[in-house]
């Protein structure tokens, strides 16, 4: 299940996507014509299949997971001010929209950037997310980047970022 999120918490929905897609129509679809079915015809990939992400770090296990730790009360909120602080100088994202919840393990920072925002300033944004400075500091404060998501819609970029406790 691929999670798509839109600008608001009324945006938010699932959608169904298959990950693999072999040559064998889903139940219910119509034939097209001069396709084969059967055996798929993508051979294994043992190379690829080992480098795919860990399905424990994909954005719905993460959202789950933080949702039901225990909240680890000290270093939740000495994470959550260590995170505020490393996001200040981040540019081009809405300070008033950033959210930072720690739990136990797991830290979710999301928020979002300024509506028409100019894809060169998006772009310097999420560059600076995923940046080397914002890496090194959270490592500071003992937390390391497990996923960073991208997405937008209605004029408005928006990003969640899990950490995990080192």
């Amino acid at each position: 299940m691929k999670v798509v999120r839109g600008t608001s918490s009324q945006d938010t929905h699932a959608v169904q996507r298959a990950d693999h897609v072999p040559n064998v129509p889903l139940e219910g679809s119509p034939r097209i014509a001069g396709v084969q079915t059967g055996t798929p015809t993508v051979p294994d990939d043992a190379n690829l299949r080992a480098a795919l992400p860990d399905p424990d770090l994909e954005p719905r296990a993460l959202y789950e997971r933080i949702r039901a730790e225990p909240r680890d009360t000290e270093w939740a909120a000495q994470s959550e001010q260590s995170i505020k602080a490393a996001m200040r100088p981040v540019p081009y994202i809405s300070q008033d929209d950033l959210r930072v919840s720690c739990a136990s393990t797991l830290c979710e920072i999301s928020g979002t950037m300024p509506e028409g925002l100019t894809n060169d300033h998006a772009n310097v944004g999420m560059e600076a997310l995923q940046g080397e400075k914002l890496h090194n500091t959270l490592v500071k404060a003992g937390l390391q980047t497990a996923m960073a998501s991208f997405g937008g819609g209605n004029g408005a970029q928006s990003f969640t970022i899990y950490a995990k406790r080192r």
